[in-house]
């Protein structure tokens, strides 16, 4: 089984108490966009090294620049309604999303919505690469 395709599902669930469903459905956006984000093409290797030393190159429309910042924009559209949704919930839910929207609520200095949306990213990725460098040395030990 593929490890992008479980650990988005595991941590989804858990930190947003979100179904990714992506066993099933590999049509959902959230899967989709993180599987185009984190499959790495041949070529784009070169591309992605030399964006780190001359950042103007990732604005010119590469066929990867341009797949990136769609799955981006998929992603930060799918984490806005995350956000929107947990937010029209009227009771407190145990995942760390419906946490975090409780206490801003009762916080002074509020976090805007973009913010939940930038936090609802961060751990999605921290999320996934965490559980994929945990589950990969269990995988290798029982082969």
């Amino acid at each position: 089984m593929d490890l992008q395709v479980l650990t988005p599902l595991h941590f989804a669930n858990t930190g947003f108490g979100y179904e990714f469903n992506s066993l099933h459905n590999p049509d959902d956006p959230f899967a989709k966009a993180y599987a185009q984000l984190f499959q790495q093409p041949p070529g784009t290797r070169f591309l992605q090294v030399a964006g780190n030393y001359l950042p103007w190159l990732m604005k010119l429309p590469f066929p990867r620049v341009l797949q990136i910042a769609k799955a981006k924009r998929s992603i930060v559209r799918q984490a806005t309604k995350l956000v929107r949704d947990k937010e029209a919930q009227p009771g407190v839910g145990k995942d760390i999303l419906s946490l975090m929207i409780a206490e801003n609520r009762k916080a002074e200095g509020k976090l805007a919505e973009m913010e939940l949306v930038d936090q609802c990213m961060t751990f999605l990725l921290a999320g996934h690469e965490t559980t994929s460098t945990a589950v990969l040395p269990s995988q290798i030990f029982l082969i």
